[in-house]
């Protein structure tokens, strides 16, 4: 198990965000795992789920590699509407539970391109020893086929 000093030093969080979409979650942690399954870092799941009502808790309780925030975002709570929160507000949920030195957010319908994550990070690392460091960096994918020079 990975100490909380070494996600903190060393570490990859990776923040998902989900609600009624098992199936593009399913592959997309699929892809994730696969990814990960080799790094050189410690790395972590996290996903924040709105309240699914299509089996997704069921499975993410099951995956016990996966950390789960649950934020219900839909539905009444004492006979009240309960207030709808952004993709944002989840997103930020995931990031405050996160210990990773860095944060990884993907979308529950993304697929990871074996390496992405990876040489990503070790960008990230090179890229850290510069002054001022990098704070952030995004993946390019929108419109590879059309700009193929760009990489």
């Amino acid at each position: 198990m990975t100490s909380q000093r070494e996600m903190n030093t060393s570490g990859l969080s990776v923040v998902l965000g989900t609600y009624n979409r098992k199936p593009f979650l399913r592959l997309a942690v699929e892809s994730i795992r696969h990814e990960l399954a080799s790094a050189p870092f410690p790395h972590e799941i996290i996903v924040v789920d709105g309240g699914s009502t299509d089996g997704t808790l069921r499975w993410l309780a099951k995956q016990k590699d996966i950390i789960t925030l649950i934020q219900h975002k839909r539905g009444t709570w004492q006979g009240k509407e309960i207030e709808r929160r952004s993709w944002g507000y989840f997103m930020n949920l995931g990031f405050r539970a996160a210990q990773g030195k860095y944060i990884c957010m993907l979308s529950d319908d993304c697929l990871v391109i074996p390496g992405a994550i990876v040489n990503g990070y070790q960008t990230l690392e090179k890229e850290s020893l510069h002054d001022p460091p990098v704070g952030v960096a995004c993946f390019y994918f929108r419109d590879w086929p059309e700009y193929p020079d760009f990489f």
